[in-house]
């Protein structure tokens, strides 16, 4: 976010292209670090090729945002952005529940069932506009 902050204040723009190449980077580097927790065998398996995959979209949109190229965003945005993206999200926000399970203890564990909550509370709140008929808005 601060170098987002200081591109857009320096640059006049590029704040969502350095989102997009940070948040990729940093997607990639998690889905790395996915077997370095205390969880079961079993639950490592499918959150890391899919944590992977969302930081390899994220870096592909924010490449696509700065070579300014209609195929690249196309791919990025149409095909592999928002229902592929969004699913791949609930797989890292259940690899997250995991953690909170079966890793962490205190005051990380408390935090982290109110930060939930709160992501629970808004995608939940998505789907009621939604259906009541109103413009879903993705978060």
């Amino acid at each position: 976010m601060p170098l987002a902050f200081l591109a857009l204040i320096v640059l006049g723009g590029g704040a969502s292209e350095v989102l997009h190449v940070a948040l990729g980077l940093s997607f990639l580097l998690l889905a790395a670090s996915v077997f370095d927790f205390a969880l079961p065998p079993w639950i490592k398996l499918a959150p890391s090729p899919a944590i992977g995959v969302l930081g390899g979209t994220f870096l592909l949109q924010g490449i696509a945002d700065i070579a300014r190229s209609a195929s690249i965003a196309g791919f990025a945005y149409g095909v592999l952005g928002q229902r592929l993206e969004k699913l791949l999200g609930y797989v890292f926000l259940a690899w997250c529940a995991a953690i909170l399970f079966f890793d962490s203890r205190g005051t990380t564990r408390i935090l982290g069932f109110l930060v939930f909550a709160i992501v629970l509370g808004v995608e939940i709140y998505s789907y009621a506009i939604a259906l009541g008929g109103g413009a879903r808005r993705r978060f």
